[in-house]
């Protein structure tokens, strides 16, 4: 957790050291008068069995489905590279399993998993977000990214004793492919971590080892 936040840290640290005047004129391109350029699109991701992993997911065993639309930016040109923003929007995130957490002293079923419901929905946002990524000038664009959000769920989540509402914290990269001059094809991994941030009586937290695939425009937004 703490490589990730600062991974974070100094990305937009960068971000803003970097003064407009060093931007390429291909990275100018997409902030034309006409507007800003962005890429926009829909993707759907999923994972399976959550791991255990060291003082982050202590929840194993669940199932993730994402559905969202992601919309990235342009920020700066870093030498080969451009820094852009991203933002993502999680209409609905759907979750299965009743499996136990690490440590968790609660209440059980009689088949000894949690007395809850097999699946939970929530949605969510993701509005945090950095990616580091090769020019989309190229027919194939390489990428790292990682992003920040919260999701609100259906019910308390993962067990009756923790919240609703649960942060996010995501990590990964991935290729684009362009297939017509202004749409490309994205595919990527991410290491995906969930928890309440110990706002209630109890905060297991809960990682996906997500794959994912999407589909996205170039479209231009008035400044």
């Amino acid at each position: 957790m703490q490589r990730v936040v600062s991974s974070f840290a100094l990305i937009g640290l960068a971000a803003w050291s970097v003064p407009a005047s060093a931007q390429s004129p291909a990275a100018s391109d997409t902030a034309a008068p006409s507007g800003a350029a962005w890429q926009l699109g829909p993707f759907v991701g999923g994972a399976r069995h959550s791991p255990i992993t060291s003082n982050l997911g202590a929840t194993p065993g669940r199932d993730h489905l994402f559905v969202g639309v992601e919309a990235v930016t342009s920020m700066v040109r870093l030498g080969a590279l451009q820094l852009r923003y991203a933002a993502q929007v999680l209409p609905l995130v759907v979750i299965t399993g009743r499996t136990v957490p690490l440590g968790y002293r609660g209440p059980r079923a009689p088949d000894g998993l949690l007395p809850t419901p097999d699946r939970v929905y929530a949605t969510g946002l993701s509005p945090f977000g950095l990616e580091l990524a090769t020019p989309l000038e190229h027919r194939l664009s390489v990428f790292a990214a990682t992003s920040a959000g919260a999701l609100l769920f259906t019910r308390p989540f993962p067990v009756p004793e923790a919240r609703r509402l649960n942060f996010t914290l995501e990590y990964g990269g991935g290729v684009r492919l362009r297939t017509t001059r202004t749409a490309w094809v994205r595919v990527g991994y991410k290491h995906h971590h969930l928890s309440n941030a110990y706002t209630a009586l109890m905060n297991p937290g809960l990682d996906a080892r997500v794959v994912y695939v999407g589909y996205e425009w170039t479209v231009r937004l008035p400044r």
